[in-house]
């Protein structure tokens, strides 16, 4: 399951460029470039969406069990509701469900979405069409998709080869065949972006060399391609990190206080001559904005909930766009990677901090990266990343630095 979880983070959180990212969130992605190496307890909420994408769930759901709750009051629903009405024209005849399979979080074929919209939403289920078992799992959100870096190295062959098409209503799509690595298992892939920004993941996954075609045709697996829209005025709904009862903010005030520090210590830090991406470039919304809410952080369904704010800033110079994205929290969310090493700080005030940089060849990216802890227990983390057209970081150390005492919980 570990394969799974950190393959399903990797599509989500390491496809997007920053010239066109989501998140990322970003809010609780996930995209929030959390790696399966990096990422200590918010990869616990973060990964609760992607485990039902790609580990089958008990209880598998019919249209007219679904029929009952299907609106387009929430964007689970909405979701739901379009997997339904086109369920019967995506699935094969003669596929069926495949009963008794090990528990997961949440049932087959029914999406479940984490609190941000850049983490998007996830379903999946096991059919078996008479030759084996085929785990098909959906995933739906706004990342932007940067087709030519979709195969990262450690899960398949940058070689293997992959079709792209646009569709006549618009819809960009890539459809890949490949044996992932560290399972030995095969994937028909399709990835989606649609003219509205909807990004769809489609797998189909088998056993390795049990087949020598494919489960799904191109075109079958193309009808994914424009069933679903993602509304992201709408409500996510009621997702699995959310506690049963409705969390309440101690401090309903806290999201427009950090917000306000954030803008205050970008006007001190963002060099003259950068300029705010526009809003083709920032699909986190509202950008520049940090979303306080509360998720459960560690793993098992009696995890504590704990408050946690996000955010993203996208920015543009010359040479392209940096993109940030922001935690303040009062517990540590992310943990820093300093496999390279970090330069370790304590600044004046007792704050604690651990700067670090890299770059990430299998996605072509810098990253650079700031941990602090105050002395009131208030964690921040910040991360600036940007394309390797830039080969230095857009801001020094210091400058980074002054991120660290901007914030309070």
């Amino acid at each position: 399951m570990t394969d799974d979880i950190t393959r399903g983070l990797g599509l989500l959180a390491d496809e997007a460029e920053p010239a066109t990212i989501d998140a990322q969130h970003v809010i609780t992605r996930a995209r929030v470039r959390t790696r399966n190496r990096r990422a200590t307890l918010a990869t616990a909420f973060a990964t609760v969406a992607m485990v039902g994408a790609l580990v089958v769930a008990m209880n598998p759901l019919t249209q007219s069990d679904q029929g009952a709750t299907i609106t387009d009051t929430t964007l689970e629903g909405r979701l739901n509701r379009l997997l339904t009405e086109a369920l019967p024209d995506l699935i094969p005849a003669g596929w069926s469900l495949v009963p008794d399979r090990p528990a997961g979080p949440m049932p087959d074929l029914e999406f479940v979405c984490v609190d941000s919209n850049v983490n998007g939403c996830s379903t999946g289920a096991t059919y078996n069409d008479g030759v084996g078992d085929v785990d098909i799992s959906i995933s739906v959100n706004r990342i932007p998709r940067n087709f030519t870096e979709f195969c990262d190295p450690q899960f398949c062959d940058p070689g293997d080869l992959f079709v792209q098409d646009n569709l006549p209503d618009g819809t960009r799509t890539q459809v890949r065949t490949y044996s992932e690595k560290p399972t030995s298992r095969d994937f028909l892939q399709l990835l989606v972006t649609r003219p509205d920004g909807t990004q769809v993941d489609v797998v189909a996954i088998w056993p390795h060399d049990t087949r020598s075609e494919p489960p799904l045709s191109t075109d079958e697996i193309l009808k994914f391609a424009t069933v679903f829209s993602y509304d992201s005025t709408l409500p996510v709904g009621a997702p699995l990190n959310k506690p049963t009862e409705e969390f309440v903010s101690d401090d309903p005030k806290r999201g427009a206080r950090v917000t306000q520090e954030l803008t205050d210590v970008l006007d001190e830090v963002i060099p003259a001559g950068w300029t705010k991406a526009p809003d083709t470039e920032q699909p986190v919304q509202p950008a520049f904005t940090f979303e306080c809410s509360g998720s459960m952080v560690g793993p098992g369904t009696d995890a504590p909930t704990v408050e946690s704010c996000w955010a993203a800033v996208y920015y543009q110079d010359a040479t392209g766009v940096i993109a940030f994205k922001l935690s303040v929290s009062p517990v540590e969310v992310f943990e820093i990677n300093c496999d390279a090493g970090c330069a370790e700080k304590t600044l004046s005030d007792g704050t604690e901090t651990r700067v670090s940089q890299e770059f990430v060849e299998q996605i072509a990216e810098y990253e650079h990266t700031l941990a602090a802890t105050r002395p009131d227990g208030t964690h921040i983390w910040v991360q600036v990343y940007w394309k390797e057209q830039r080969p230095k970081t857009p801001l020094t150390d210091d400058e980074l630095l002054k991120f660290a005492t901007a914030f309070t919980f």
